[in-house]
């Protein structure tokens, strides 16, 4: 089935603003990349490379509060969302871009995708029996030429991601899963188990979003930076990225879910975020 990308105004702008930088266009120029309008197309050309049922025909540029209405999203307006339009004019998956010269590229994934997913999640949790966080693919398109791409914590937000099944592209092709092998022969390119998980996002040893006790097989969600806190919701958006692909990989190894550190937090999303995880088989 042919689809349409929508993206928002502010995309087009970015693109536009980025191609009269010197510096940047030199890096567009290193992928075969010219003009706007050769940008757009390697978006489009790299999403249907990556899935072809997606069969991407043409963009079309809306404005960001039509598209917010479009998806069906309570929460507040974003200017990095936009969404995948089939031929029969229904919407059925989630777009979103790293902007060119993304300022705060290190936590890109978590500031500007969970404010989404989770305000179209409260429009539908009554009626959602899927157990995915989102209700239709999602795809993350990075066209950003700041070096913090490479950082670590960048990776680890998008491989994180990636656990649940968001897609991220990078059109210059950065290498991402290098954080996560740990030898010349054992490449590894997504996380597979909860203890990996762990591993991956501990920092210090120390992990402030889950703990994974192997011997009992239980998975006890903490949310340490919101005790005694007023909302963060930068935090809470960070925690969100850790803990779902957590909870996702908990439930398929069936772990028993421990929830009771969290259900005195009323900050924010959590309790939206507790309820969801309620959803889940063996929670206590």
């Amino acid at each position: 089935m042919i689809h349409t990308l929508v993206i928002p105004n502010e995309l087009e702008q970015k693109l536009i603003a980025a191609h009269g930088d010197a510096t940047t266009h030199t890096k567009w120029l290193s992928i075969g990349v010219d003009t706007v309008d050769d940008m757009k197309n390697r978006i489009k050309d790299r999403l249907n490379e990556n899935n072809p049922k997606l069969d991407i025909v043409s963009i079309r540029i809306e404005d960001k509060t039509v598209i917010k209405d479009r998806i069906n999203n309570s929460s507040r307006v974003s200017m990095f969302a936009g969404y995948f339009e089939n031929e029969n004019g229904v919407v059925d998956s989630l777009f979103f871009y790293v902007d060119p010269g993304a300022g705060n590229a290190n936590d890109f994934l978590a500031s500007k995708i969970p404010p989404v997913i989770l305000g179209i999640y409260r429009n539908n949790a009554v009626n959602k029996r899927d157990l995915h966080i989102n209700n239709m693919p999602v795809y993350v398109v990075s066209v950003c030429t700041s070096s913090r791409v490479n950082n670590a914590s960048v990776k680890q937000q998008i491989i994180c991601a990636e656990t649940i099944g968001i897609k991220y592209i990078d059109v210059f092709d950065n290498r991402l899963y290098d954080i996560i092998n740990t030898g010349v022969d054992d490449v590894i390119t997504k996380i597979q188990s909860v203890e990996a998980l762990d591993e991956l996002v501990s920092q210090g040893g120390t992990n402030d979003s889950f703990q994974v006790d192997e011997t009992s097989k239980t998975l006890s969600v903490v949310c340490v930076n919101m005790l005694n806190r007023t909302n963060d919701t930068a935090y809470i958006y960070r925690w969100f990225l850790k803990s779902v692909p957590a909870i996702y990989l908990a439930a398929e190894e069936g772990y028993t879910i421990d929830l009771s550190a969290i259900r005195t937090i009323t900050s924010g999303d959590i309790p939206l975020i507790r309820e969801y995880f309620e959803k889940f088989p063996k929670t206590i």
